[in-house]
């Protein structure tokens, strides 16, 4: 079994997740050995936190590129952010400081996990209503959605994607975390399943452990679409 990761911070030097070329090698060197075979590089858009990161993004990227050409020549790279939502991000897409994923009209999008719910709800509207398809990224983290699945209901109706961080649903954000990925899942309220791996200590790749629990719990089928098919078709199938 293969995975399509479209959640990671392995690109180094960019926000909190690989601090150096090494590590950023190790972290694909361990997706890949965890079954990865499509990424996105997601590093965190949010100026007000991280700096003006975009040339240092797209080095790092080109760095990544070289290194997996020679190494790993299945594995199928692409760029994107994950926009931290903030006054202006629609234009700050438009104007390309902060990439789509891999080109298209999606857009990977977090708020602070304690965000009220009319915030989040009024910035995917914004995004919508700019052109973009939101994926809200883990969308079991946010509080203001606990016990309040009409509301992510009404979202996807409008064109919201969700995306499951895979180590949510392994306890590793806590139990409220894992209750609330379990209920989603039954729901069949998400689209895909990321790894948001950080590194390879505390916060790694474990996507083939999350695909083993969904497959177990529910089915092959829907852990695949999860962690491999649903990716793969919006965004690498014509590659």
């Amino acid at each position: 079994m293969t995975y399509s990761d479209i959640h990671i911070h392995a690109l180094f030097g960019v926000d909190d997740g690989a601090g150096s070329e090494e590590a950023m090698c190790a972290l694909i060197d361990a997706a890949y050995s965890d079954g990865t075979r499509h990424i996105i590089f997601t590093p965190h858009y949010h100026p007000g936190y991280y700096g003006k990161n975009e040339e240092q993004r797209d080095k790092a990227f080109g760095i990544a590129r070289s290194y997996c050409e020679k190494k790993y020549p299945d594995l199928s790279l692409a760029l994107g952010n994950e926009l931290h939502y903030m006054r202006g991000s629609v234009d700050r897409i438009h104007e390309g400081y902060c990439r789509t994923m891999n080109g298209t009209g999606f857009v990977l999008v977090d708020f602070t996990d304690n965000e009220a719910l009319g915030n989040i709800a009024a910035g995917l509207e914004r995004l919508l209503n700019g052109g973009y398809r939101p994926i809200l990224a883990h969308a079991e983290r946010y509080s203001a959605f606990y016990g309040k699945q009409n509301e992510l209901h009404s979202l996807k109706a409008k064109g919201v994607l969700l995306q499951m961080d895979a180590c949510s649903v392994l306890g590793d954000f806590g139990i409220r975390a894992k209750q609330q990925s379990g209920k989603l899942l039954r729901a069949g309220l998400f689209d895909f399943v990321s790894s948001d791996a950080h590194n390879i200590t505390d916060r790694p790749p474990v996507m083939s452990s999350c695909y083993e629990y969904i497959a177990k719990k529910y089915s092959p089928d829907y852990a695949s679409a999860l962690c491999r098919d649903n990716a793969q078709k919006l965004f690498f199938e014509t590659e």
